[in-house]
Parts: structure tokens; sequence; C-alpha cells
């Protein structure tokens, strides 16, 4: 329960632009690998992409949404694989714009389509908001 505690903690702190966000979820990871969870292991590396996305740190966004890919390509998660991918979308529209963002957007809208999942509303606002750094 502290763990997953831990972990909406960072969710909503993360949301906030709350400087506390990156502890909350890099602890949040650590006690899940502890735990042998893969999954929320790799959910809260996917929320330490979005609080660096938040923070204007598109380098650290990138590697922890490439990160979490990563993990739930090798468990089969495709909702988490759908959450990475457009996490990277993200990062690649604002890098370089142009047809490698509209291609990853595009797989990310169609995995959504297969499993009938919308993206959570406070998710959605990070993604295609602005960058701010």
């Amino acid at each position: 329960m502290l763990t997953t505690s831990l972990l909406n903690l960072g969710q909503a702190t993360a949301h906030a632009c709350d400087v506390r966000a990156r502890s909350f979820l890099q602890e949040s990871r650590e006690l899940y690998l502890d735990l042998g969870d893969q999954h929320f292991a790799a959910r809260s590396t996917l929320y330490l992409g979005y609080a660096a996305l938040l923070r204007g740190e598109a380098e650290n966004a990138l590697a922890s949404f490439r990160e979490s890919l990563i993990t739930f390509w090798e468990l089969e998660d495709t909702w988490g694989i759908t959450e990475a991918l457009e996490g990277l979308a993200a990062i690649v529209a604002h890098r370089d714009g142009g047809t490698r963002a509209v291609l990853i957007a595009g797989a990310a809208d169609a995995l959504r389509e297969t499993i009938n999942r919308r993206p959570f509303p406070a998710d959605h606002a990070v993604l295609s908001a602005p960058s701010r750094g």
C-alpha cells in the first residue's frame, strides 16, 4: 500500500509541477522492483517521464519513456506500451516535429483503439501542452 501511495503521490505532485515528484516516483519504482512488480515499476518509470517533461527535461523524459516502453513491451502490457509511445511522440514532436512524431503518435492511437481505453485527462494535458523547457 505504501508503494502504491507513493506512486499516486508522485503522479499528483508531477501534475502539480512539484519538485518532490521525482523522489516519490523513484522511491515507488525502487520499492516495486524490491517487491518484484515489474508492471508498476515500469509505471513509476513512465511517470518519471511525465515529471521530467513537465520540468522541461526532455532528455530525462526521453530516457524514462524509452525504459518504460522496453519493460512494457517485454511484459506484453499494451496499455503501458501505448502510454510510453505517447510520451515518446510528445518528445519527438517537440524536438524534431515531422513524420517521426506523427508515426509514433499514430502507433499509440492504433493501440488505444485496440484496447479501447482513453488517456487519463491529466496525462493527456501533459502530453499535448507546449514544453516548459
